[in-house]
């Protein structure tokens, strides 16, 4: 099976230049790709064939020190959105930031969806890599906080006493002859902020 790797201009650059000079493609290939399959030889010659016809583009990309580029594609040519779209969610997240709400990625996501269908531009899936060059372009780094503090509130005895109370009066007022622990059935629900067995 033939696996795409992609070669930078200037080895695109060098194997058309050899194949002018030789004109023979397997001479090509066998000298550029040496340990290529040979159920892989027509991928690697299409490929060379179409570097060919794009010559002019990659000599221009490499003379404008594109060299180590691997693709040849105008500035803004993947861009979806417009700068102003772009902005505007920017600034959407330096204003949820400034208020102390972390941003997540699937809330950037759908903030950007929420802007494509204003704008009405088409073709538009907000993908993680469009969320990835995003956050690099503007130099976000979406971090949540994963915990809390561990630092105890002065009165914990004085908490822990009332949520007991709380649980009691509760299981009183239900008739639970049983309370588990969440982890020990499936069979749960919230009453109160807590977590019991229905029977």
């Amino acid at each position: 099976m033939y696996t795409s790797t992609k070669s930078t201009l200037i080895k695109k650059l060098a194997v058309i230049n050899y194949l002018a000079v030789v004109r023979k493609m397997r001479a090509t290939i066998e000298h550029f790709y040496p340990n290529l399959a040979a159920t892989d030889y027509n991928s690697k010659r299409t490929t060379i064939l179409r570097w060919a016809r794009n010559r002019n583009k990659l000599v221009a990309a490499a003379a404008a020190g594109r060299g180590e580029h691997k693709k040849v594609r105008n500035r803004g040519v993947a861009t979806i959105l417009s700068a102003e779209n772009e902005t505007e969610i920017a600034q959407w997240v330096d204003e949820l930031r400034g208020d102390g709400i972390p941003v997540s990625t699937q809330m950037l996501t759908d903030k950007a969806l929420d802007v494509v269908e204003k704008a009405e531009v088409k073709d538009v899936k907000a993908s993680d890599k469009w969320v990835a060059v995003f956050k690099r372009r503007h130099l976000f780094s979406l971090r949540c906080p994963t915990r809390q503090s561990q630092l105890s509130p002065a009165n914990l005895d004085e908490i822990a006493a009332d949520f007991a109370a709380e649980v009691d009066a509760t299981v009183r007022n239900l008739g639970i002859k049983r309370v588990y622990t969440a982890d020990q059935t499936g069979n749960v629900t919230a009453v109160c902020g807590l977590i019991l067995l229905l029977m």
